[in-house]
């Protein structure tokens, strides 16, 4: 069994009780991310998320891109917010009139190819619902 270490660098022995310190949760984090241009926004997001993935990987993560685990909630606002969204829908399901369905934003992950994030109208973040 390999020994706790100390925040001074010493080790507590093996089998030992050691003290219990605050622990962030890695798997329930959020980012905030702000754009003046609706359109670039959805770059932007996009951008980020690869940023997130592959600093995640280095530290042996993996995120789960799986609806309810790790989402998108956006507000666009500003110029070219209805161009953006018939973007965003364009992204989703292809040129069409209307969206028929659940959103989701492709994003380009180094390494990995396509993946899609779900966008969501609210998100509950360390069971708090952000809207």
């Amino acid at each position: 069994m390999a020994p706790w270490f100390r925040m001074d660098g010493g080790a507590y022995a093996p089998n030992t009780a050691a003290p219990v310190v605050e622990v962030t949760f890695v798997n329930d984090s959020a980012f905030f991310v702000v754009d003046h241009n609706a359109s670039a926004a959805l770059n932007r997001v996009s951008q980020v998320v690869n940023v997130i993935v592959c600093a995640f990987r280095m530290f042996g993560l993996c995120v789960n891109f799986k609806k309810g685990q790790t989402e998108v909630l956006l507000a666009l606002r500003g110029d070219g917010v209805t161009q953006a969204k018939t973007d965003l829908c364009n992204r989703s399901f292809g040129p069409t009139q209307a969206c028929p369905g659940h959103l989701s934003l492709p994003v380009d992950i180094a390494g990995s190819g396509i993946t899609h994030v779900v966008v969501v109208d609210e998100y509950e973040h360390l069971g708090t619902f952000v809207c």
